[in-house]
């Protein structure tokens, strides 16, 4: 009796906290822009009321748990009005962060909050700090008061259960609506999803592709007036001097790490290299595919992907590539679906991509790719320049032809169930032999550019998405850990007269677009379109910046920090010595937070 007595009590306040949250997520409206569609009119209110319910009804089985295990009454009525208080403290100050930087309260700022040294740099004055105190004041009271409230009213179970009724039909409406636009690419919806804090949208991507057969490539709409972003930030100005533009082919292997860039394992690319630049100090933006790639078309940091991919935002240098009347022949071994490259970086190109070539495996498709390359390179009669992107996926996949295992291996699949560090050593050579078979293959293609004469107006750049680690530094493959064996790659750029020089300054895959434009004739500060430098001068740079589905991570020669910029990973920074031991150094974790507060600057410089 007593426990249903709170039960209900505890409904009726969450009742009323619903609408407090409703109220708080309404300013969310007026800090973005306007909507632009009446899909997106229908879409915002209900992905606000969807949200506000959702995080209130997790709050309802948290406390109703705590209601049932606590005999005291008025300990728990305790825990219910703080409960909901801190919430509420954490919307408000969210708003705020949300207001100012574009990015909701997250890790990082956990971090910078909550390092020594921090309030040293920053100074809020007293004017925030009273304001802070009055808010935090008034929200207790506030609660107090609606409490109070809320026990004094009666509201029969079946409105309740009504009200609840009402709010699931609202909810699965909600996500389906987010659903089908993100099937249909209907950006004046999807544009929205990082507007709410904690929002979860729900995506069919699959289903839609294997039962339903839709054809979303095609269904795009480029309409980018009310985006949110702030891309570029000036308008692209090109040199009027539009003669002698080069071909540009950009190779990406795979998995390819920096330490397989030697004449045993990649002997031809080697080879090559001694008529080419090499970066020997090099990072991709990533340690994943989503991210390296996507650092290598944008020039930006990782941390910015969910809002490309939600506006279907193009590159700037694909947009740049398509005003000089360049041509494209996009390859890759693996479909560009997922990742989601067909809604990022080639977005506006479908039609010249090549995603589905013949293959039962890597082994087959990876050598089809340069075939598909080198048949369309003959046939090409344009006078117009070309811009070709092959992406080679054997070393991920292990894959190698019989006639390449020169590091003993088994052909058969590993059983990835029981790799460990102690068997890790077959898997390893397996990685080494694909990557031998795809430097073989990457020769072909060099060798029929050479003899068709096309070098001599070619730019070619050879690289990889990311490394790929086996348990070096504590970690296996990939996406697990900011190690320099996932983030440190090689880098061959092969620019026509230039001739062979080896580069030990660091430089990024952020780069890579800024050295490009200025080849292309970009005038523009760089600044407006990319957070990378013109690789081809000296910088002092001391760290690079990578990034991952939910964590950055800032980079040097000594240590890797780890921070998140998601709400639901709001933890403290991770700090790593040089062989990724985790360590714990105050002294340390301020210069690091120092470099993180310079870091969200540049996650808030392209949004608006």
């Amino acid at each position: 009796m007593k426990f249903r007595h709170i039960f209900s009590n505890l409904s009726k306040y969450i009742l009323v906290n619903l609408l407090v949250t409703i109220i708080i997520f309404f300013f969310y409206l007026v800090f973005t822009s306007k909507s632009e569609s009446a899909l997106s009119w229908i879409f915002l209110p209900t992905a606000l009321i969807s949200t506000a319910f959702m995080l209130q009804f997790v709050i309802f089985i948290v406390l109703a748990i705590i209601a049932f295990i606590l005999p005291r009454k008025k300990i728990v009525y305790f825990i219910f009005i703080v409960a909901q208080s801190v919430f509420v403290i954490f919307c408000v100050v969210d708003l705020f962060i949300f207001r100012l930087y574009n990015f909701h309260f997250n890790g990082m700022v956990v971090n910078m909050l909550t390092t020594d040294g921090f309030w040293d740099s920053v100074s809020l004055g007293s004017g925030t700090w009273l304001g802070a105190f009055v808010i935090i004041a008034s929200v207790l009271f506030i609660q107090l008061l609606l409490f109070v409230l809320s026990t004094k009213i009666h509201i029969k179970k079946s409105i309740i259960l009504k009200v609840f009724v009402l709010l699931l039909i609202i909810t699965t409406f909600e996500k389906f609506l987010y659903a089908y636009a993100d099937i249909y690419n209907k950006i004046s919806v999807t544009r929205y999803s990082e507007l709410y804090p904690l929002y979860q949208p729900l995506t069919m991507k699959g289903f839609a592709s294997n039962f339903i057969n839709i054809n979303k490539e095609k269904r795009i709409d480029f309409n980018k007036e009310n985006s949110r972003l702030d891309y570029p930030k000036e308008k692209i100005e090109i040199s009027d001097n539009k003669s002698n533009l080069p071909n540009i082919v950009l190779i990406a292997i795979d998995g390819w790490r920096f330490d397989m860039f030697n004449k045993s394992v990649s002997p031809n690319i080697t080879n090559f290299a001694e008529k080419a630049l090499v970066f020997k100090n090099h990072y991709s933006g990533g340690n994943a595919s989503r991210f390296g790639i996507f650092s290598i078309f944008y020039g930006i940091h990782g941390y910015y992907w969910h809002s490309f991919l939600n506006e279907r935002q193009s590159p700037v240098f694909i947009d740049t590539l398509q005003k000089l009347n360049y041509n494209f022949r996009i390859i890759s071994s693996t479909r560009l679906t997922f990742p989601e490259f067909r809604k990022t970086a080639f977005v506006k190109i479908p039609e010249y991509i090549e995603d589905s070539l013949p293959g039962k495996d890597t082994i087959y498709r990876d050598a089809n790719a340069v075939k598909d390359f080198v048949n369309w390179h003959k046939n090409y009669n344009s006078n117009d320049p070309f811009f070709s992107f092959m992406f080679l996926d054997a070393p991920h996949a292990k894959e190698f032809p019989e006639e390449f295992n020169k590091f003993k291996s088994e052909s058969e699949d590993p059983n990835y169930l029981f790799i460990n560090e102690k068997n890790i050593t077959k898997l390893k050579n397996a990685y080494m032999n694909a990557v031998l078979y795809d430097d073989y293959l990457i020769s072909k293609l060099l060798d029929y550019l050479k003899k068709s004469g096309s070098l001599k107006d070619t730019i070619i750049i050879i690289t990889a998405d990311h490394g790929e680690e086996f348990y070096e530094e504590g970690n296996f493959g990939h996406n697990s850990a900011f190690t320099e064996y996932q983030l440190k790659v090689p880098f061959v750029m092969y620019i026509p007269g230039r001739g062979h020089e080896e580069v030990k300054y660091m430089t990024s895959h952020l780069d890579i677009v800024p050295t490009l434009m200025r080849k292309l004739g970009v005038k523009n500060n760089i600044y407006d379109y990319s957070l990378g430098t013109n690789m081809l001068n000296k910088t002092e740079r001391n760290y690079i910046v990578a990034c991952n589905w939910d964590s950055c991570a800032t980079y040097d020669k000594n240590y890797s920090f780890v921070f998140s910029f998601e709400t639901y990973k709001s933890t403290f920074g991770a700090l790593y010595d040089k062989n990724y031991n985790l360590i714990d150094n105050n002294t340390i974790r301020q210069k690091q937070t120092k470099r993180v507060l310079s870091i969200a600057k540049d996650f808030a410089h392209f949004f608006k």
